[in-house]
This record gives structure tokens, C-alpha cells and sequence, in this order.
């Protein structure tokens, strides 16, 4: 019996001090929890919407700091050219070669027109050509000479300008056009319509090698960007100065989300900004990876998550050390009471926590103290009774001997003598 006891108290310890030792760890815990990670998970929670705000405010600024810069380097040279085309338009030469009608005298200087399309040319070397062209005597002057618009060898600029002859409208388009070695190239041509006293006379033609500008662009390009596109304004692709596209975005689908954004869209793997053109509806559109960002949210977000888990180590730390503190005289009172606690009881203990375990234990001993007391208060008064009927059994006899005894002393004194009463 007593090993059996030994036994079931060394198993009952090892099953129950582990489960209650654990309930007091996890009640500290989700307690100390309330006190020191709600209020850490708040600043991080707080951190995190600085970071997407932080995160916001670097794409801005790199939309600042990069896209405007190709924006300004193409719009500068958009306003450059339409400078020019007023210059050569104030041009007297040219002036009169717009107005010459066929078959009458010439009053222009071919050679002076020449030299001022070849000034435009060395003083921008992405000009593949420049084109002067005269609707009333079907002649076009340019860097290759002056030639009857029928003889000429390039007219894929010509059905555009023959859409838009609206007098002074500058505007642009892109195309394949010949280069100076007639190879059939991408360019930008860029119009600007004469006229005189509200009457078209022409249009002058700046055609651009994309090429050769693209190369200009690529002076700012940072290292991380992976694309820069022309879009028209129904969103077609017409360029991809560089990078691929289609391996950012292969079903096109994020350019109408782009478009109908404020400035930039989050896709994929990229952040793609936009940015419109002068005298058009064309947008420039540049991709980033987003990878770009991380360096400096990873540097932003570290120390909070390094605040984070040393308070998660020092609230583990801390809820061990109380919880050692409180099992200690728990373990050595349920201890005590182990004993005065029946098997049933033992079983009820491991369903509860400590608190129910000890509270159910002194019930149980008040309760059996006071069985007790009562049970001996019974058996009290049972002896009580007992020892007066032993006392009366051992009176009685003796004091009736003496109550006859004394009537028969009386008797004979009152006759003087025996008589039947003292028999």
C-alpha cells in the first residue's frame, strides 16, 4: 500500500504541477501581454502605416527626381523645335519660297535655305531631316536638296500633315521614316504649319531619330530602372526606348489602371509612373522594381521589429520568472493538501485551475472537520448518557437499603423496640 501510494503521489505530482505550472504561465502571460506587446503591437502597427506612407513619399520622390527629368529633356526639345520652326518661318527666303507660285520667277535663295536646314541639323544632331514644304508650289526643300514633292522619296510624312492643315498647329507623330542612308528607322516627325494672313502656305517637318535622342535619355538612366515606353493617347505602345514591356506587363492590362491614375500604379513586381507630353496626348511611362524601395523600408522597419521581439523575449523572460514565483508556494500548499483530498476530489482537480484545486480542497477539509465535530459531539453525549445510567445502576440499590434501614430505625425507636414495620 504504501509503495502503491508513493507511486500514484509521484505520478499525480509529475502529470498535474506540469499543467498547473503552465495554466499560471499562460495567465501571466496574456496578462503581461496586455501590458507590454498591446502596446508595442500598436507602435508597429503605427510604423507600418509610416512605412506605407514613407514608402509613398520615396515613389513620389523618385517620380520627382527621374521621370521628369526625360519628361523635360523631351519637352525641351519639343519647345526648342517649335522656337525654330518660327525662326525659319520669319526667314525671308523662306518666306518667299512658301509663296512662289510654278512656272514664275524665283525671288528665293535655295542655297540660303539650304544652309539655314543645316544649321538645325548640326546644332541638333538627333534631326535625321528637316523638311520644308510648299503647298502652293508642290516643292520641298530639305537637307537633301530642293525637290518636287512628286520626285521626293520620302511621303510618309505627308498623308498626316494632309489631315492637320489647320494654319500655325504644331503637333507630332511617330513613324517609320528613311534616315540619311535611306534605312527605314523610328522617328518622331514633328509638324508646324505656315501660314500667312490665316491662310496655310505649309508645314515645316522636324524628323527625329528616336535612336539617336534615346541615347540622350539614357545619360539619366539610373542603373534600377528597367523600362522606359511611349504611349499615344489610346494607349498604344509606340515605343520602348528600353526595357520590354510585354515582360512587365504581357496582356498590357495595368496601361488604362496607369492612365486613369494620378501618377503611378503598384504592379506586379514594378511601380510604373506616367507622365504627359507637351502639344499632346502621348505619355512617357517608366517602370521601377519595387526591390528598389526595400533597402530603405528594410532599413526603416528593422529597428521596429528588433523592438518587437526583444519585448516579446523580455515578456516570455519576465512571465517565467513571476510564474516561478506564484507556482512555488502554490505547489507547496497543494502539496499539503494532497493528502486531505480524496481520489474524486484529485480527479475534479485536473479539470480546473490551482485556484479551484485549493478552494475545493479546504471545502473539503471545513467540511470534514465539520462532519467530524459533529460525529464527536454525538458520540459525547452518547458516553454522557452512558455514564449516568452506570451511575444510577450503582446509586439506587444503596439508597433504597438506607431509606429502609432509617424507617426501620424510626419504628423501633417510636415502640421501643422491634416490632412487624422494623421486620
Amino acid at each position: 500500500n504504501g509503495v502503491a501510494g508513493m507511486n500514484k503521489r509521484s505520478i499525480f505530482y509529475s502529470f498535474r504541477n506540469g499543467r498547473q505550472f503552465g495554466r499560471i504561465f499562460f495567465k501571466n502571460l496574456a496578462f503581461l501581454s496586455l501590458l507590454i506587446l498591446l502596446p508595442m503591437f500598436l507602435l508597429v502597427s503605427v510604423a507600418t502605416m509610416s512605412v506605407s506612407t514613407f514608402m509613398n513619399n520615396e515613389i513620389l520622390s523618385y517620380s520627382d527626381k527621374s521621370l521628369n527629368a526625360y519628361l523635360n529633356l523631351i519637352n525641351t526639345m519639343l519647345d526648342d523645335l517649335l522656337v525654330q520652326s518660327h525662326l525659319l518661318n520669319n526667314n525671308t527666303d523662306i518666306e518667299l519660297f512658301l509663296l512662289h507660285e510654278p512656272d514664275k520667277k524665283a525671288y528665293y535663295d535655295p542655297s540660303s535655305i539650304y544652309t539655314q536646314i543645316q544649321t538645325q541639323m548640326q546644332t541638333h544632331d538627333y534631326l535625321t531631316s528637316v523638311y520644308i514644304y510648299s503647298q502652293r508650289n508642290g516643292r520641298i526643300i530639305s537637307n537633301y536638296g530642293d525637290i518636287p514633292l512628286e520626285d521626293f522619296f520620302d511621303t510618309g510624312w505627308l498623308e498626316e500633315y494632309q489631315a492637320n492643315t489647320t494654319p500655325s498647329r504644331f503637333w507630332y507623330t511617330y513613324r517609320l521614316g528613311p534616315n540619311r542612308q535611306f534605312q527605314q528607322i523610328p522617328m518622331i516627325s514633328i509638324y508646324k504649319a505656315i501660314e500667312t494672313q490665316g491662310v496655310n502656305q505649309g508645314v515645316i517637318v522636324f524628323n527625329v531619330n528616336l535612336s539617336k535622342f534615346t541615347k540622350l535619355l539614357s545619360v539619366l538612366r539610373e542603373p534600377k530602372e528597367d523600362g522606359l515606353f511611349l504611349f499615344d493617347g489610346d494607349n498604344r505602345l509606340l515605343s520602348q526606348i528600353w526595357g520590354d514591356y510585354s515582360s512587365i506587363d504581357p496582356e498590357f492590362c495595368a496601361i488604362d489602371e496607369l492612365m486613369s491614375a494620378e501618377g503611378y500604379i503598384r504592379y506586379g513586381g514594378h511601380v510604373l509612373y506616367k507622365a504627359s507630353i507637351h502639344y499632346s496626348d502621348w505619355n512617357l511611362v517608366l517602370s521601377v522594381p519595387r526591390s528598389l524601395y526595400q533597402a530603405n523600408i528594410h532599413a526603416f522597419m528593422f529597428p521596429m521589429v528588433l523592438i518587437f521581439t526583444l519585448g516579446l523575449l523580455a515578456t516570455i523572460g519576465l512571465t517565467v520568472m513571476v510564474s516561478f514565483r506564484l507556482y512555488r508556494p502554490i505547489r507547496s500548499i497543494m502539496g499539503k493538501l494532497e493528502d486531505a483530498v480524496p481520489s474524486s476530489a484529485d480527479v475534479l482537480s485536473l479539470k480546473k485551475d490551482e485556484e479551484a484545486y485549493i478552494i475545493s480542497a479546504i471545502e473539503h477539509t471545513v467540511h470534514q472537520n465539520k462532519v467530524i465535530s459533529e460525529d464527536l459531539e454525538k458520540r459525547i453525549d452518547m458516553l454522557k448518557k452512558a455514564q449516568s445510567i452506570a451511575l444510577q445502576s450503582q446509586i439506587n440499590p444503596h439508597f433504597l437499603h438506607n431509606t429502609l434501614d432509617s424507617i426501620s430505625w424510626s419504628a423501633m425507636a417510636l415502640t421501643g423496640g422491634k416490632n412487624q414495620t422494623s421486620i
